[in-house]
């Protein structure tokens, strides 16, 4: 999903690509309504969607994010990928 930035749309006809303003591979996406859209992704990389553009949100995570989910604009959680070789 999502490498290199990539974001796809569909608008009930046809997939047109959008900028997302990162080349870090995205690996998870959710939002609460058309105008309020996040994805995260390698890196600690989280975007938003306010409709009209994605805009980088900082953060101080390193590590990979893998899942979101969130109900507004406020409220958003993230997961970090982490890589066990236990058992």
């Amino acid at each position: 999903m999502g490498n290199q930035g990539t974001v796809l749309h569909f608008d009930g006809q046809r997939f047109r690509r959008l900028e997302s303003g990162t080349k870090n591979d995205l690996r998870g996406i959710s939002g609460s309504g058309p105008d309020n859209i996040y994805a995260v992704g390698a890196e600690g990389t989280v975007i938003h969607f306010d409709g009209q553009r994605w805009k980088t949100i900082p953060t101080e995570e390193n590590r990979d994010l893998t899942a979101l989910w969130t109900s507004g604009q406020n409220d958003l959680w993230v997961v970090p990928f982490t890589f066990s070789t236990n058992g």
